[in-house]
């Protein structure tokens, strides 16, 4: 257990650089979670059940097994348990303002937003 001993020093030891800089952690996604090749056969040996996923960058990663019987990490996009349509919209919408919500354009992205939300719902 040395390695969750590390794990939760660094965790506590971050918090003082990033509020340097007006950063904080926020404890509900920042959890410390056993994740890796080993993972399952510890849960298991301590009898705690499945291995904890967790949605990081847009991606819900899981420990896995590919078909040659090796540890994997899955992963999926966290918005897919939503209908596709609602995907696509939420795609298009991020799109439009990360490439042209510059300070100068920005009443130009509301406009294009209203017609997004004009033409999404007619």
């Amino acid at each position: 257990m040395e390695v969750w001993r590390e794990a939760k020093r660094f965790l506590e030891e971050f918090r003082e650089p990033a509020a340097k800089f007006g950063l904080e952690l926020h404890p509900e996604k920042t959890p410390l979670i056993e994740f890796g090749r080993f993972a399952r056969q510890n849960r298991a040996e301590r009898d705690e059940g499945e291995v904890e996923s967790f949605t990081f960058l847009g991606f819900t990663h899981d420990c896995g097994i590919n078909s040659r019987g090796n540890f994997t990490v899955w992963r999926r996009t966290a918005r897919m348990h939503e209908p596709l349509r609602v995907v696509g919209e939420w795609q298009l919408v991020r799109g439009v303002v990360e490439y042209f919500a510059a300070i100068p354009n920005i009443t130009q992205c509301r406009v294009t937003w209203r017609h997004l939300r004009y033409f999404g719902n007619g």
